[in-house]
């Protein structure tokens, strides 16, 4: 073990907060389908880099109440398990995903959300590994529960995931100036060399 980690210790994912298995409402009712709190799928995924605020569908007040046991608080972690595995974002709103989705309520008290976010990010091969084979790649609520990490004393990992958050936002910050200036250039292509301005 390195030494800087000697104060490091293993845990079972499960020990690090409530492990929740998403689920989706019948489809056939209508009315669990809304506006009211957010219904994460995978498909979601594809835009989002860290955080996740919308979804494609929604969750109506009566779909809460049936899936009350499911509904993620804002700020829990949540890892695609099923196909397209290991994709890992954060939600900023309260929210409900479905069945292929297994999500982490952080003990906040011992632990950080953002750290877990970077420590599952950077396992995604771990987490493939222990896949039984099949057709559809499945990681069941138990398996997942038990995937043990090594980590450090919370005040450490609020450190750690400070400068990895400190890093994604200025990523993010070059990736929107670069989509501007892509645009602006873009813009000034058509003025000069199509409308001839």
């Amino acid at each position: 073990m390195n030494k800087s980690h000697t104060n490091w210790k293993e845990f079972k994912l499960g020990d690090i907060g409530n492990i929740i298995r998403g689920s989706t409402p019948p489809t056939k009712n209508k009315e669990y389908f809304g506006n009211d709190c957010l219904f994460i799928t995978p498909t979601d995924y594809k835009n989002c880099n860290k955080y996740i605020s919308n979804s494609e569908r929604g969750i109506s007040l009566l779909g809460i109440e049936k899936l009350k046991n499911r509904l993620l608080p804002e700020g829990s972690v949540m890892v695609t398990c099923i196909a397209t595995m290991g994709k890992v974002l954060i939600n900023k709103l309260p929210a409900i995903t479905n069945q292929q989705i297994n999500s982490v309520i952080v003990d906040n008290k011992k632990f950080s959300a953002d750290f877990i976010y970077y420590l599952l990010i950077n396992n995604s091969n771990k987490i493939k590994s222990i896949v039984s084979g099949s057709a559809v790649p499945i990681l069941n609520k138990k398996d997942f529960s038990n995937l043990i990490f090594e980590l450090p004393p919370l005040a450490e990992q609020k450190q750690i995931a400070s400068i990895l958050s400190s890093l994604d936002d200025k990523i993010e910050l070059n990736n929107k100036t670069n989509k501007i200036l892509e645009e602006l250039a873009q813009t000034i292509f058509e003025e000069w060399f199509i409308n001839f301005n």
